[in-house]
């Protein structure tokens, strides 16, 4: 037991793996490792073997906890445990993993744990995710669906009234797990000229400096390019172009998190423009259909200071009492610029509370944070725990 709070991490995994069968105090300290040890590895350690532990022991509810943890690594090992022990209550936070992750494979695992955990319950899940724009995410929806078509008829004749598509065809001829192309999906039309077409992205990169034909808008449909190089030739002639209605439009990439690489190019051109991001955080800020946009917005405000726009900020956030993802997402992002009395309002939320204790117990407002509801929210718990014993 001494050797899981070992100084190294290599004897804290050497004694993780050396775990036969937990008993009680073996799993709390597997928690505690799982919930606040600094390596990735020693956290993942954790979940698998809390993972093996049987139904009916409180380890779901504590890997549902971490389930966001911040290292894909971790999300992964995290929902190859809830495959394993997971119940109905597992079902919502891996729907969310599938529809949001940024991380293809962590979207992969998340789709067989909910077919390990709710099979033919989440159909409507597994159809969506045919629509996912990374393949392997669609082949194991794929599998998934095979294999619940090959045990119950009823989940073939439902998937009979799908929309026709080549997947579906496959599945209805077959019903076996092999990789298939996506169902076709109408698109917006190019904006590109025709010489940025090439279907080879070397040609494209070449030409995107110099072509007269193309637009600002037309350039933001290379931002989610696989090709680095092309990507990045788009960015800077865009940045280039100071067009305010291309970078707004740029921002809306943000809010589809699951393809690779499209959101870290647009952060990274906004964030170098210099001032005309104010102006776009103001626009973001405005805009009630754009949560991601609007989340970028307020993280940029934090960390650029930028004062003029902390009343737009907290105005945005306040403007709905009713707790939904989206103003989650939100009061958390602008959790730093909130006073107090916000906060402690806005920990009623179970999405925001872990978030504002952080905030309350770096700012040392330990009477605010002794007051938020810990019950359900281990993290916050720990806070309280921590600043009751700094004030004695």
């Amino acid at each position: 037991m001494n050797e899981l709070l070992a100084a190294s991490a290599r004897d804290r995994l050497r004694a993780i793996r050396e775990i036969a069968t937990p008993d009680d105090a073996t799993a709390f300290a597997l928690r505690r490792l799982l919930f606040t040890d600094a390596d990735a590895h020693v956290r993942s350690a954790a979940a698998r073997t809390l993972g093996t532990l049987p139904h009916g022991h409180a380890a779901e509810s504590w890997l549902l906890d971490t389930i966001h943890d911040r290292t894909p690594l971790v999300r992964d090992t995290i929902l190859r445990a809830l495959a394993r022990c997971g119940t109905a209550a597992s079902r919502a936070p891996l729907r969310t993993l599938i529809e949001g992750d940024g991380i293809w494979w962590v979207r992969r695992s998340a789709v067989y744990a909910l077919g390990a955990v709710a099979g033919e319950a989440e159909l409507p899940t597994f159809t969506r995710t045919l629509a996912d724009p990374f393949w392997r995410v669609r082949q194991a929806a794929v599998r998934v669906l095979a294999a619940l078509g090959a045990q119950d008829p009823e989940v073939r004749l439902e998937m009979q009234d799908a929309p026709p598509s080549s997947t579906l065809a496959f599945l209805r001829g077959t019903w076996g797990p092999v990789a298939v192309e996506a169902p076709a999906r109408a698109g917006a039309a190019s904006l590109l000229p025709p010489a940025l077409l090439d279907p080879d992205p070397a040609v494209v990169t070449a030409r995107v400096p110099d072509d007269p034909d193309v637009t600002p808008l037309a350039l933001v449909e290379l931002l989610c390019d696989p090709h680095a190089t092309l990507r990045a030739a788009a960015s800077k002639r865009l940045a280039r172009s100071g067009n305010l209605d291309a970078f707004e439009a740029a921002l809306d990439w943000l809010e589809e998190p699951r393809i690779p690489q499209v959101g870290d190019t647009v952060v990274e051109l906004i964030d170098g423009l210099g001032d005309p991001a104010l102006e776009l955080a103001r626009r973001a800020l405005a805009r009630s259909d754009r949560p991601a946009a609007t989340k970028w917005a307020i993280a940029w405000v934090i960390r650029s200071s930028a004062e003029t726009l902390y009343d737009a900020v907290l105005a945005r956030v306040r403007e709905v009492a009713q707790q939904t993802s989206r103003m989650s997402l939100l009061r958390c992002a602008a959790a730093p610029l909130a006073d107090d009395t916000d906060l402690v309002g806005w920990a009623a939320d179970p999405a925001v509370t872990d978030t504002v204790a952080a905030e309350l117990h770096a700012r040392r407002a330990f009477d605010a944070l002794a007051s938020l509801d810990g019950a359900t929210h281990p993290r916050t718990r720990a806070l309280q725990v921590d600043a009751a014993a700094r004030r004695r």
